[in-house]
């Protein structure tokens, strides 16, 4: 029972705004209702089509991405809160070694 679990909070949190803004800062120049001018060659009409549907996808992905480094932020916060209260000594009193805390009767 030695041995010390707990969170480096601000290091933790310094990774997770790594991870925001890395993928806030994929960006890209082409607009989504970008069109050719002088060609209507249909290799290159189908292959502007097919790369505003990835900008679409990629929009997609960092939105799913800012959620799950959201979630993991709150996971985080939530494992702080948890080592805060298990270092308590009246927390410790109570902790069954089983592995749950046994409801007060």
């Amino acid at each position: 029972m030695g041995t010390k679990i707990s969170i480096d909070i601000a290091l933790f949190k310094e990774r997770v705004n790594f991870l925001k803004n890395a993928i806030n800062s994929v960006d890209s120049e082409i607009s989504k209702g970008e069109t050719f001018e002088f060609t209507n060659v249909k290799p290159l009409t189908e292959d502007l089509e097919n790369l505003i549907e990835t900008i679409e996808m990629l929009e997609t992905y960092k939105a799913l991405f800012n959620e799950d480094v959201d979630t993991l932020a709150h996971v985080g916060g939530s494992i702080q809160e948890q080592d805060e209260t298990l270092a308590q000594p009246s927390a410790q009193a109570i902790h069954d070694p089983r592995g749950f805390t046994p409801l007060a009767t």
